[in-house]
């Protein structure tokens, strides 16, 4: 039997402004669990909440193509490139190669955390090829029928990239008019039930994250939740 090595490949080059720690669960939640649509924490949009801004100043806030300084931007993608390559010194299959190349033309991840399909294959070749199994074709072919398809592997709600994000890193296929997959669930469960995937813009989006999270700190208030 062969074994391959690879380690988990959080990213937070697109996102500068959310926890160091990804994995980081929303943190108003009124029963302690996890919920969707929102099950993560997006610091910045909690901050300007907490500070009593409308949802229309937020909104205007987060649009600011200088919301973060561009040379903060490109030092947290230096930084994250770097602790990729360094995660990736004592492990079989390496991917920071691939991310710094394509990272620019497509969306790699979902909310840094969790991949784009395109992802997932690309670390199947290469694994492959580690391994010396004669089956890229195949991946190819595989790879191809569930993109027509429109399947998706893990279908987390997906975190908008702020444009000040895609201004300072070259991101043109982002616009306003880009789709991010939200995950919604009956009563918001977070695992079994039937789930929907509804597209929203990026502002759909931060509204209705504004929205969820005004209903969640109310709710807490009224519960005298701590």
């Amino acid at each position: 039997s062969q074994k391959v090595a690879l380690p988990r490949i959080p990213f937070r080059g697109y996102y500068p402004y959310r926890e160091q720690d990804i994995e980081t669960f929303h943190k108003f939640s009124i029963d302690g669990k996890l919920h969707w649509p929102f099950g993560y924490q997006e610091k910045v949009i909690d901050e300007l909440i907490l500070q009593g801004k409308s949802s229309d100043e937020i909104y205007e806030e987060l649009m600011r193509d200088d919301f973060i300084d561009e040379k903060v931007i490109r030092r947290n993608l230096k930084l994250c490139l770097k602790f990729l390559e360094i995660s990736e010194c004592v492990t079989d299959i390496k991917m920071s190669d691939f991310i710094k190349d394509n990272l620019q033309k497509r969306l790699l991840y979902r909310d840094g955390l969790h991949y784009q399909n395109f992802m997932y294959f690309e670390i199947a070749r290469r694994m492959a090829r580690k391994m010396n199994i004669a089956c890229e074709d195949e991946i190819n072919e595989l790879e191809k029928v569930i993109e027509e398809k429109g399947k998706q592997f893990i279908d987390f709600t997906e975190v908008p990239v702020l444009p000040c994000v895609c201004k300072a890193l070259g991101l043109d296929f982002i616009t306003d008019e880009t789709l991010w997959r939200v995950r919604m669930t009956e009563n918001g469960a977070w695992r079994g039930g039937k789930s929907v995937i509804k597209k929203m813009t990026r502002k759909e989006w931060i509204y209705s994250y504004i929205e969820y999270t005004n209903a969640c700190i109310a709710l807490r208030k009224y519960w005298n939740i701590e």
